[in-house]
């Protein structure tokens, strides 16, 4: 995580993650996978000995090799971008530059908060998975899009090709909101 502050009565983040697309992941999207980088943030608030999640943003990053303009593409829910350069796709496949957690104004003042970011890579999409079951299996197409149960098998064969996901997971200290609305750290 590299940043957490209060801007406009808003609760902002910024996180990047490192490490995450290697020279394995860059080969399957030139050969054709599309990836995913799954991001789940959550702000909890302390409740004594129990914490309760407050706010939930997911975020989605999908990544593909256009063929058509030999470009790698980086989607978000918000923009579509095209690169050539790896180290650009790292950068932006990985970093997630400002994200607006919580409306600050809506949060308990004085009370306890802490942020988790849980991250799921797909080197090999659900999309992508459906596509490649269905073609070992005969079938001229995928299922329409619905998500894919992930078998064991097959789970195994791309971890041994070094396909298989990657999750990790980070969380903030613990911190609070005062009254005017700056954020304090406590640890």
């Amino acid at each position: 995580m590299d940043s957490l502050w209060v801007h406009q009565h808003k609760l902002h983040l910024r996180f990047h993650v490192e490490g995450l697309l290697d020279d394995k992941a860059i080969q399957g999207l030139e050969r054709g996978f599309t990836s995913e980088v799954n991001h789940l943030v959550q702000l909890w608030q302390v409740k004594g000995v129990l914490s309760q999640v407050v706010e939930t943003r997911p975020v989605i990053i999908r990544i593909y090799h256009d063929n058509g303009s030999q470009k790698f593409a980086i989607v978000t829910e918000t923009e579509s971008r095209l690169t050539s350069q790896i180290e650009t796709l790292r950068q932006m496949s990985t970093t997630v530059p400002e994200l607006v957690v919580a409306d600050a104004s809506r949060l308990e003042a004085d009370a306890r908060f802490f942020v988790t970011i849980s991250t799921l890579f797909q080197p090999i999409s659900d999309e992508t998975y459906g596509e490649l079951r269905a073609w070992v299996s005969g079938r001229s197409r995928s299922n329409g899009g619905h998500s894919v149960k992930r078998g064991r098998f097959f789970g195994f064969l791309f971890d041994l090709l070094g396909f298989g996901d990657r999750a990790l997971q980070v969380r903030t200290g613990t911190f609070y909101l005062d009254r005017s609305g700056s954020l304090h750290y406590l640890e």
